[in-house]
């Protein structure tokens, strides 16, 4: 199980709203594993899709501004979306274990990528006025 924490809070409103609904669906996704693998691979699914908005969506608003991290911060994106979408490959091709690491991966990213790389941004926005806390 995986909850949300306000150690979370990045101050840009709709970041927050994306990243609480982050916890939504990975809290799904551990009930899915119970109904079986078909439920699993259409949450993961419809996991991958929201995650790349958001991506878009982040990276968009740090090159407005001029973010100085943004190259290390999109290859960190790059680096998520790349591991699970070979992760994903595996467990549609069959491969049970994949669900799990999977599962485990997405939650470690969204405990350690907002609290570590999502915060390095949030001085950066506030000084721009675009985040507030």
């Amino acid at each position: 199980m995986i909850s949300w924490d306000d150690k979370y809070l990045v101050g840009i409103d709709k970041f927050d709203a994306q990243h609480r609904n982050f916890f939504h669906i990975l809290d799904n996704l551990c009930r899915d594993r119970e109904m079986g693998e078909p439920a699993v691979i259409s949450c993961i699914d419809g996991l991958l899709s929201y995650v790349t908005e958001h991506f878009h969506e982040e990276e968009s608003l740090m090159l407005a501004h001029g973010y100085p991290g943004y190259e290390d911060h999109i290859r960190e994106h790059a680096k998520l979306l790349a591991k699970t979408q070979l992760l994903y490959s595996d467990m549609d091709a069959g491969n049970t274990a994949s669900v799990e690491q999977v599962r485990e991966m997405l939650i470690s990213w969204i405990q350690e990528h907002i609290v570590v790389m999502d915060q390095q941004y949030v001085p950066f926005f506030i000084e721009k006025q675009v985040a507030f806390r």
